[in-house]
């Protein structure tokens, strides 16, 4: 919060992107910033499209649900695996990426394919604007 907050004031059209592996954080990160920061965040998982053996995303959704917020002039949080690969399918650079680490948490084992080839084509999932990694307590 300390970190975020004064990257977005005053309040404007502004994308943060919360990205990780499933499992790593990144819906309990975005629902603890949107309840901080009183604005909405986008969980992409309700658009993964079912019976596909890579993360696909239903994209016509997401882009109406961020457009939405956008025209508003408001800032808008969107997480989720591949997110920059989701927002790049809508038209939308995110100005602030955040990523999730979880200590042990390396995704799905049937995704480290697509993760890897993921990072290969978006070379700003590696070195993002932030990263949180956390542990779980001993």
């Amino acid at each position: 919060m300390e970190w975020l907050l004064p990257q977005m004031l005053p309040w404007r059209r502004l994308t943060v992107a919360i990205d990780g592996v499933d499992g790593s954080g990144k819906s309990s990160l975005a629902r603890f910033l949107a309840w901080q920061l009183e604005m909405p965040a986008i969980e992409t998982d309700f658009l993964l499209r079912e019976g596909v053996s890579t993360p696909k995303h239903e994209a016509s959704s997401l882009k109406t649900l961020v457009e939405q917020r956008h025209h508003a002039n408001r800032p808008v949080i969107v997480e989720g695996v591949l997110v920059l690969r989701q927002l790049s399918n809508i038209g939308v650079d995110p100005e602030i990426l955040v990523r999730v680490e979880g200590a042990g948490r390396h995704g799905s084992h049937s995704w480290q394919q697509e993760f890897a080839r993921y990072l290969a084509q978006h070379p700003r999932a590696v070195e993002p604007d932030y990263t949180l990694s956390w542990s779980e307590p001993e």
